[in-house]
This record gives C-alpha cells, sequence and structure tokens, in this order.
C-alpha cells in the first residue's frame, strides 16, 4: 500500500484489495516473458571489470545486473553474452555512479575461448543441459492429469526466469524451451476458459 501497488476502496473495511496501474505494471515487470524473436548479429561479446575492494557492494550490484542482462559467468571478472551491451553497461554505470572499469571486447562471428567450441562453451557456462531438463520434466508433468494448471503455470514461469534467452542459432539441438512455451500457453487458455 505504501508503493502504491494496492488500494482499498472501500475506507471501512479491507477485505476487499484492488491492484492500482503502478501494481499491474510491477507485475509485468516481475513475470517473465518468453521472446518469440531474438535478433542477433553472430558476434559474441566479453565483459571484464576491474572495481576496487573499497567499492564492493559495487561489485555485487554490477555482477547481479550483468546476471539481468542475460551474461553468464566465465570466471570472477569476466562474462560472455551475445547481445552488445556496450550502450546499456554505460548507461547503468553513469546512472549508478558506480566506480568501475568495465572493458566490452567484441570477440567477433568466430568466437571461441581456448579449444572450446562456441556451442560447447555457451553450453556450458549458461548450464543448458541443466536448464533443458527442466523443461523436459515440466512438458512430462503437464502430460499427466494429476498436476494443476496454476501449479503447472507457476513451474513454467520459474524455469523461464532461469533462462537467458539466447538466440536460436545457440541454442543446442534438442531444446525444449520453445515447445514448453506452446505448452504454457495451452494452460494458461485453459485456465481462463
Amino acid at each position: 500500500k505504501r508503493k502504491k501497488y494496492i488500494s482499498y476502496p472501500q475506507k471501512r473495511t479491507k477485505e476487499v484489495i484492488e491492484i492500482t496501474e503502478e501494481g499491474k505494471q510491477r507485475l509485468l515487470n516481475l513475470i517473465p516473458h518468453y521472446r518469440k524473436k531474438r535478433n542477433w548479429d553472430s558476434r559474441m561479446y566479453l565483459i571484464t571489470y576491474d572495481v576496487p575492494e573499497t567499492h564492493k557492494s559495487h561489485r555485487e550490484f554490477l555482477r547481479s545486473f550483468l546476471k539481468r542482462l542475460g551474461c553468464a559467468m566465465l570466471q570472477e571478472s569476466v562474462w560472455i553474452i551475445p547481445f552488445d551491451p556496450r550502450e546499456t553497461l554505460r548507461s547503468f554505470i553513469e546512472d549508478h555512479n558506480l566506480s568501475a572499469v568495465v572493458i566490452v571486447s567484441d570477440m567477433g562471428k568466430d568466437a571461441a575461448i581456448g579449444n572450446e567450441s562456441l556451442p560447447s562453451l555457451i553450453c556450458r557456462i549458461y548450464k543448458l543441459d541443466a536448464l533443458n531438463e527442466r523443461y523436459k520434466e515440466f512438458l512430462d508433468m503437464s502430460q499427466r492429469k494429476n498436476f494443476r494448471n496454476p501449479f503447472l503455470i507457476t513451474k513454467y514461469l520459474s524455469i523461464l526466469r532461469d533462462d537467458p534467452q539466447l538466440p536460436f542459432a545457440l541454442l543446442p539441438k534438442g531444446w525444449l524451451g520453445g515447445l514448453a512455451y506452446h505448452r504454457y500457453q495451452t494452460l494458461c487458455d485453459n485456465s481462463l476458459k
């Protein structure tokens, strides 16, 4: 109520609660959304940073932002992302007055690190095998009659929240994210009936 996400339309009772427009917007921001289009310029970007030990909170704040941005950690201060993050990072650092040296390197179209191929690297650092296994479990559960739609919808959204939604060209063969999304849509449609 303090943040104006909910209101009590009847002053005498708190039995009826309404979600305000601000509350609806907040909920929409919290619920992950499946991106049907994922444009990609076939380039990978490497992000390295140096944050002084005296600004440890800045480092943690930057790390959490990198995760939300869709980066995956290679090493403590080395991250990778398939989208050009320069403008977004520049704005973030300026907006939050972070004391950090951040370097973004364009790895080009034939990106590789050491002897590991790009598909293998992506699969490993984004933990795509484990994520695909979670999609498989969701799909299996959705075939059984003893699971209720709200439970399955919540399960799907928890998986989608962890899915970096990489460009389709970077996903491994047999990726179940798209099929799971279609099953989720069916569950949502059935819940409305």
